[in-house]
């Protein structure tokens, strides 16, 4: 038994290595009152998506090491790990997707992790993998961050989970930093940088791994699922309340000194935040004109927007892979293609990732691209009935539509066109009298862009 092996080998090294803690060892105790053992497929996939909506990645290996993916409900997916038992290369995603395994699908997330490839390292090759949890378990208790829900051992390495309760995509850049504080307590032990996206397979429990022929199954009972929340204030350097103090007296010595010409940002915002706003927004315009298919034209427009917006989300490396996906599914895009116009967006998010800084009136900045909505909205052809389909990417005069439907609720929707249709009419009278069109939007508390609109749309005949 493969296990029993390694329980001697470890046992001969505990003179060396100080003593073993008998706690870790399934074969020495049951689990505490109120935790459980996950033992097979199925219990894997109840615990991390069972509670949760959308589609899940089950992957296959085969021999000839050709992958097969299917992307099922958490419903059939379950069902479908019941069968699973025993086989070898079984992997199953660690989120879930509202289409295929792509972060720009990205549904919801339930699990942070960490994939120890600790046989890469020559002091830990051959290590039993209950001796690696122990410097793992130090390793976190130095740099103040939570035990593990459930630590798996995948065969070669181990899986390190930290289980939460389902949250929406839109948490994706917190997300994502608390698996880069994760990663940084355990690089040592292998902790793989490349392997912290939230479009990540991981192996089954119950399942085998075909190249050592070793089971993977769980190495500790199932600990404390908590809220993604409480999690994140434990794993990041600050936690929200930390951050609004900062804010406020960010915002006071600002204050003190307008000369520096910068606001402050809402809570909780940054250039992540943004975008993962807008890439939602970006899939739903895909959702109203496309269907599904290769998109017939705008595509290159949209792509290049998606891929900027995923390069302030993931890694060089991720957005590859990622982008490569997404081109050829949504454009018809090979390879070449992709890289020949998609070049500067590669190339910025390198930049980026070396440390890279770019001067900008008179200010180092990060190199990748910045787009303001309005130049979206333009890019694309984005029109005021798509807008009201958007949640971020809105322009000036659908905001203030939203800001005067809050205030008058009960307005109806007769009544809103009604006024609307007499703004028109005042903004055509005022340009036949020859006020300038920056007049007129100042007067009706318009963008000039918007009366061009209108004035034009009379004078095509519309």
């Amino acid at each position: 038994m493969v296990k029993a092996a390694a329980w001697e080998r470890w046992e001969e090294r505990v003179a060396e290595n100080g003593q073993l803690n008998l706690d870790l060892y399934p074969e020495t105790r049951s689990a505490p009152e109120g935790r459980t053992w996950i033992r097979t497929p199925y219990e894997h996939g109840e615990l991390v998506h069972g509670s949760a909506k959308g589609l899940v990645a089950i992957a296959h290996k085969t021999e000839g090491e050709r992958w097969r993916e299917q992307v099922r409900s958490v419903e059939v997916a379950l069902e479908i790990l019941r069968g699973c038992h025993g086989r070898e290369n079984i992997y199953l995603s660690t989120q879930r997707f509202r289409g295929r395994r792509r972060i720009a699908y990205l549904l919801s997330l339930s699990e942070l992790y960490a994939d120890l490839d600790y046989y890469r390292k020559p002091e830990l090759v051959g290590a039993d993998p209950y001796r690696v949890l122990e410097l793992a378990l130090k390793a976190l208790k130095r740099a103040e961050l939570p035990d593990p829900s459930l630590t798996i051992s995948s065969g070669r390495g181990l899986y390190l989970l930290w289980i939460h309760r389902p949250i929406a995509r839109s948490a994706l850049p917190r997300w994502a930093s608390c698996q880069r504080e994760i990663c940084k307590a355990l690089k040592h032990l292998g902790a793989d940088a490349l392997a912290l996206d939230a479009a990540r397979v991981l192996r089954v429990v119950g399942t085998r791994h075909g190249g050592s022929a070793a089971m993977v199954e769980a190495v500790t009972p199932v600990g404390e699922i908590s809220t993604f929340d409480e999690l994140a204030d434990k794993i990041l350097p600050f936690g929200r309340a930390e951050l609004r103090d900062i804010r406020v007296q960010r915002a006071l010595r600002r204050a003190k000194s307008p000369s520096t010409g910068l606001q402050t940002p809402p809570e909780g915002f940054s250039s992540a935040t943004l975008w993962e706003a807008r890439l939602s927004d970006l899939q739903r315009l895909k959702e109203l004109r496309w269907f599904g298919d290769p998109m017939p034209d705008f595509r290159d427009r949209w792509l290049f927007v998606a891929g900027v917006g995923m390069s302030w989300l993931t890694v060089p490396q991720v957005l590859r892979r990622e982008l490569f996906a997404l081109a050829r599914e949504v454009g018809g895009w090979t390879e070449r293609e992709t890289r020949s116009k998609l070049h500067a967006i590669f190339r910025t998010a390198h930049e980026a990732a070396a440390g890279r800084r770019v001067e900008w009136q008179g200010l180092e900045i990060d190199p990748r691209y910045r787009m303001r909505n309005q130049t979206i909205i333009e890019a694309l052809e984005i029109t005021p009935e798509e807008e009201r389909e958007m949640k971020t990417l809105i322009s000036d005069d659908e905001r203030r539509r939203r800001d005067r439907q809050r205030k008058n609720p009960e307005m109806s929707r007769q009544e809103y066109e009604g006024r609307a249709a007499d703004r028109r009419s005042q903004a055509r009278r005022m340009a036949a009298e020859g006020v300038s069109r920056q007049q007129i939007a100042r007067a009706l508390g318009w963008s000039k862009r918007h009366v061009q609109r209108v004035l034009n749309h009379d004078t095509r005949g519309g």
